[in-house]
């Protein structure tokens, strides 16, 4: 899937690029496309006009391909880039020397595409500017490749004292880097100050010397507060957290009125606010410090209060309010297990739980590079969206894995993770592309409106039970036509063919069953396990 996801990032960003590519230099858009794209994943904060000043790809090039100065961070930043899964040993070679005697030696190239920002970018370096080093490719590459290729590279990091960091940047590692794994730190330490006076009034529970859990009380002020700096620096209160906030109003309304009701007995009504973090600090009997602290029960609470209160932070009675705070050091990997366990006053369902899993982070970010609207977390402040993870998750498993009758009536438990049999694994894993992800999506979503568009009831509750049938069937034919991408125009023209298929079969298995019509439709779609391996062999029927 990443060679996909790259590929669509290319795509993306060849607007951009045409605005400075000329077609005479020797690269190709997509190549000038492809170093925009990396450096926008590797820098997001970089300005584009900074980006595009910063190609110097081209016939002239002599193996740099762009060169990136960032006066803030004050580090110069040297590309070679290749839409390729290979490393050529001669361009590779050609780069290091480049870097090695024109931007730390003497020399200096009697050509280049751009000498000045060559110049720029020597006078910095001996200015105290730190140096990263860079080699990018669009596709996988393979990991002994990596290794003889990354040993080289240390080898001049260790030659110069300037040189901070070398990286060889394959597909998956963009990829990996573009979805924020590992976590992206945001590194933030909060200063947090008991409400309740008195070394009797928290609990601190350590292991080897290092706080584990400490929960004491908190101002409701200063909860908000983090919030608040978080959302001006651009980060997530809630990001490790397995939902968005779910908006559901009855509860929101009622704890918004607590707290100006009865603001002094809050934290007597409330269950208390869990968070994860990498590190608690306990700096006094009633101060402490908290490393990048993440809200992982409670987000209701916090998105309610702060949506009511956020232009009027000062009121007297967010100060007035308390509430209990738990705050537990933990791995990445104990963050899931932690929230199902806390989250009791709005159940989690099983798909909840693999809304932070990689794999649904990537799918989050192919379907958005191709701008389609796609929910991994279940927000509900956003709106409702045409497609959430748990009804891809159902699409895939009907259409892929060929499995419609089990995804409409085993829904929990293709979410279920408990080894590597698990549905969930045989749904997601690297066998599934991104061409499988994007037909399905737009296979799916456009068999949903289509049938909402249905004037007549009968036929609407019909193929509302049929649907994932339906959506199979149409998957069979992009898999028949030998269509690697489709779009809305595609599922039209097969959906009635489909439709046709789908009723002819109903019928045939129909006439077995004595059922009222609800009971029918249900069983011929759910629990007959025939149904879809006789709409497949119609479909293929006439080849033979």
């Amino acid at each position: 899937m990443e060679n996909g996801i790259i590929k669509s990032f290319i795509e993306k960003n060849l607007r951009l690029a045409k605005s400075i590519w000329n077609g005479k230099n020797g690269s190709s858009l997509e190549a000038y496309s492809f170093i925009i794209s990396s450096i926008k994943i590797i820098e997001p904060k970089i300005s584009e006009n900074l980006i595009l000043n910063s190609i110097t790809d081209g016939y002239l090039d002599i193996g740099i391909d762009a060169i990136l100065i960032d006066k803030k961070n004050k580090t110069v930043s040297f590309f070679e880039a290749e839409r390729t899964d290979e490393i050529n040993y001669k361009n590779f070679e050609t780069y290091l020397n480049a870097i090695d005697t024109c931007i730390f030696g003497a020399g200096m190239p009697k050509k280049f595409t751009n000498i000045n920002l060559i110049k720029k970018a020597k006078n910095l370096i001996t200015n105290s500017y730190k140096v990263k080093i860079y080699i990018l490719r669009s596709k996988v590459i393979k990991k002994d490749v990596y290794k003889e290729y990354f040993k080289r590279l240390e080898k001049i990091k260790n030659k110069y004292s300037s040189i901070s960091s070398v990286d060889i940047l394959d597909a998956k590692r963009l990829v990996e880097i573009a979805i924020g794994e590992p976590f992206k730190k945001i590194n933030y330490h909060w200063k947090i100050k008991n409400s309740s006076v008195g070394e009797d009034n928290k609990i601190v529970i350590k292991k080897n010397n290092s706080v584990e859990t400490l929960i004491v009380r908190l101002s409701l002020l200063d909860i908000l507060k983090l919030q608040e700096e978080y959302e001006k620096k651009g980060f997530n209160l809630f990001e490790q957290n397995v939902r968005g906030f779910q908006n559901i109003k009855l509860i929101s309304e009622k704890i918004i009125s607590t707290v100006k009701e009865n603001p002094n007995f809050f934290y007597k009504y409330h269950n208390g606010i869990t968070f994860s973090c990498d590190k608690v600090e306990i700096l006094n009997k009633t101060k402490y410090k908290i490393y990048n602290p993440q809200i992982i029960n409670g987000c209701q609470t916090v998105s309610s209060l702060y949506n009511a209160f956020k232009k009027n932070l000062g009121n007297n009675i967010l100060k007035k309010s308390y509430v209990l705070c738990k705050f537990y050091s933990l791995k990445e990997t104990e963050v899931e297990s932690v929230c199902e366990a806390t989250n009791t006053q709005i159940k989690i369902n099983n798909w909840d739980l693999r809304a932070n899993d990689n794999i649904q982070k990537k799918i989050e970010l192919l379907l958005s590079l191709r701008s389609l609207k796609y929910a991994r977390k279940s927000d509900k402040l956003k709106g409702r969206l045409p497609v959430y993870l748990v009804s891809l998750g159902q699409w895939i498993y009907a259409c892929k894995n060929e499995e419609p009758a089990a995804a409409k009536n085993n829904k929990k438990k293709l979410f279920e993770v408990k080894n590597e049999d698990s549905i969930y694994r045989k749904i997601y894993n690297e066998k599934l592309t991104d061409e499988e992800v994007v037909n399905i999506y737009i296979i799916g979503n456009n068999v949903i409106q289509n049938i909402n568009k249905k004037k007549s009831k009968l036929d609407k509750k019909f193929e509302k039970h049929a649907n994932f049938h339906i959506m199979a069937a149409i998957y069979q034919f992009v898999k028949k036509d030998k269509n690697k991408t489709i779009d809305e125009n595609f599922v039209f023209k097969k959906y009635n063919l489909a439709l046709k298929i789908v009723k002819k079969i109903f019928k045939k298995i129909a006439k077995k069953h004595k059922e009222n019509e609800d009971l029918l439709f249900n069983k011929v779609f759910t629990k007959e396990q025939n149904t879809w391996a006789e709409i497949k062999k119609e479909i293929y029927r006439k080849e033979k």
